[in-house]
């Protein structure tokens, strides 16, 4: 009793502060806008580094996945030492693929964030400074703005813990370690929660969206950051399902659903990736769906019931419950476009999915007799020469809940290097849950209907 009595206890306190997110943000009419996503290979980044190869670009990525795995191993080891005012996971300066540009206050402060789609907390670098990292635009100043207000310690998040109640004021302390061992690099922000206005465009090029009172941190304390060489990141974008996240705090005026689509990631992204929300998302034909495991609002990531897995037309076959969701967060099966690469855990209830997947995918390209390679970007396991008259790639489907068939294009399950003329099974092994990676996302539209709690997808040529 002893261990389920503090899980029910946290159960229901967010079940309360979602009631009253709910009841804080109904009052007005629903909405729609959208948030331009740029990616770090898009020209239009404040993190671009140039014209890399699809090499280099795909190394990145490979390595962005591996030290968000390891924060997320580190998150769910009984080990952890996390506590609520001193959050602790991994963050090197590659670890956010998506910035995003924002519009604050009153007159508009804007500054570009980094989308953390592990986190909650929305946060800038404000003044008066304590301690700060150097922009190449100026600090957001709160005390300029007219629609700024401090979060009262009597709120909600303060009273639960999410923040605490310092000498009357609301305050939180976020640290960030990074590399194999926290030491190895870190980051300290601090700072006041606070109530602002943002605003947001549409995507249909009506007027924009003012939305009054998003909770917020203005950090004027922040230590051992570096973004960038070009010092054009100001904070970060938290777009989990903790309940300070802008997805949660705007659930009822969004309609409770939000949108992507996104196109080749080895590309040069010139065009806008949109972050669709509400009215501004398009809704195409033929979408299939399946619903979420747990209730979305109480859990920061949207995990999926993963029936069985096929690698072109031969399906697996594996044992019921392989991928069920466990309650410590080291077992399941969710989706994330913040995990660049899919990874496939290697002990999912003494089952070894990566490998199995993988030796369906090794028998295949072994009886053609292709040769392997060892010119493979650093953290894939399976790459061959592709001969020139080779076109055979297979295609791999997840099976889910409700008949849904989530089909991964050839073009999509493969990544292809032209100037070593090979191509490797773009997949990762995990240590932990099943994560359906942005690769395996590509060009296709995916909504979040958190209103029937299902996932929602369908094949789309992206951006549109």
């Amino acid at each position: 009793m002893t261990q389920i009595q503090p899980f029910m206890t946290k159960i229901t306190l967010l079940l309360c502060l979602t009631a009253f997110f709910q009841f804080h943000f109904t009052s007005s009419k629903p909405i729609g806008f959208s948030l331009k996503l740029i990616p770090r290979d898009s020209p239009n980044s404040p993190l671009y580094q140039g014209n890399l190869t699809k090499h280099e670009r795909m190394q990145r990525l490979i390595n962005i996945t591996q030290a968000k795995a390891h924060y997320l191993q580190y998150k769910s080891s009984p080990n952890s030492s996390i506590v609520l005012e001193n959050i602790r996971f991994t963050m090197i300066r590659d670890i956010f693929y998506f910035a995003v540009h924002v519009s604050i206050g009153n007159p508009i402060w804007q500054g570009y964030l980094l989308m953390d789609t592990g986190g909650g907390l929305i946060w800038t670098q404000c003044e008066p400074c304590i301690s700060c990292f150097h922009l190449e635009y100026d600090n957001d100043d709160p005390r300029a703005s007219s629609s700024y207000s401090r979060l009262p310690c009597d709120h909600p998040l303060c009273q639960a813990g999410l923040y605490q109640c310092v000498n009357g004021q609301c305050i939180y302390e976020v640290t960030y370690g990074g590399g194999d061992h926290d030491e190895d690099v870190r980051g300290l922000t601090q700072g006041y929660a606070t109530l602002e206005t943002f605003k947001f465009n549409t995507m249909r090029g009506g007027d924009p969206v003012f939305i009054n009172d998003i909770i917020f941190g203005c950090s004027n304390d922040n230590q051992g950051f570096r973004f960038g060489a070009d010092d054009n990141i100001a904070g970060v974008m938290g777009m989990s399902m903790s309940l300070d996240s802008l997805v949660s705090q705007l659930s009822d005026r969004i309609e409770k659903k939000f949108s992507y689509c996104l196109p080749s990631m080895l590309d040069e992204i010139e065009n806008d990736i949109l972050l669709n929300f509400g009215s501004d998302i398009p809704i195409p034909q033929n979408l299939q769906s399946t619903p979420f495991v747990t209730p979305a609002w109480a859990n920061p990531y949207f995990y999926l019931n993963l029936l069985d897995i096929s690698v072109g037309q031969d399906r697996i076959g594996f044992p019921p419950g392989t991928f069920q969701v466990s309650h410590d967060g080291t077992q399941g099966f969710f989706i994330d476009s913040g995990f660049p690469i899919t990874t496939l855990n290697q002990n999912a209830y003494g089952t070894n999915v990566y490998l199995e997947v993988m030796n369906k995918f090794q028998a295949h390209y072994d009886s053609h007799k292709l040769e392997r390679s060892s010119d493979s970007p650093h953290g894939f396991e399976l790459c061959y020469e592709q001969p020139h008259d080779f076109h055979d790639f297979l295609t791999m489907t997840y099976h889910f809940e409700r008949f849904a068939e989530y089909v991964v294009h050839s073009n999509d399950a493969h990544f292809f290097d032209e100037l070593y003329d090979i191509f490797c099974v773009a997949i990762l092994p995990g240590s932990g849950p099943s994560i359906l990676g942005a690769f395996h996302q590509q060009n296709k539209r995916i909504i979040y209907n958190l209103n029937d709690n299902v996932l929602q997808f369908v094949t789309e040529t992206c951006p549109f």
